[in-house]
């Protein structure tokens, strides 16, 4: 993986026995394209002519580690967005980078502009149980793509190593 991606953990405790880790991913990429062969979603319902809303499309978004062609696939952000005044995003960001393949993040959020937040409302495998904020900025923007950076934050599950059982070392 190119090194501009920046993935760190943090264990954490509330003093209450449960136990999580602090996600901090920053300068990760998604890439949003609109047409031609290398297209990454597709409406599936066209927009009220009237009032202009109600287009929905799917998405497979590509999320990369860097904004060059040698950038490498980090995850997948395969869901759905529809127009409802704003652009409303839901969608599972699918993991591919090997050191967390088939871990997911599940994101919701309003894109009303070029810069924005979504919320992470839940996660599976290194990401049990995930809730934090994306900070998305659009960072480039040609006919067919729009690029976006993303900047992760938030907290998610840690697994602690099992308590040894005691032994009897003496009468």
């Amino acid at each position: 993986m190119a090194s501009s991606a920046n993935f760190e953990f943090t264990p954490t405790s509330f003093g209450t026995g449960i136990h999580n880790r602090k996600i901090t991913f920053g300068k990760l990429y998604l890439r949003q394209v609109f047409a031609g062969s290398a297209t990454n979603q597709s409406a599936v319902i066209q927009a009220n002519t009237a009032t202009g809303l109600g287009e929905t499309a799917v998405n497979n978004w590509g999320i990369y580690d860097g904004l060059g062609s040698g950038a490498e696939l980090v995850a997948y952000g395969q869901g759905m967005h529809t127009y409802a005044g704003n652009w409303q995003n839901w969608f599972t960001m699918e993991f591919e980078v090997q050191r967390f393949k088939g871990s997911t993040l599940q994101i919701m959020g309003s894109s009303p502009g070029k810069s924005n937040q979504w919320a992470v409302v839940g996660g599976t495998g290194d990401f049990a149980m995930a809730q934090g904020v994306i900070k998305i900025t659009e960072c480039k923007f040609t006919g067919d793509e729009k690029i976006h950076e993303l900047t992760i934050d938030g907290y998610c599950h840690m697994e602690l190593p099992p308590v040894p059982t005691p032994t009897k070392l003496g009468p």
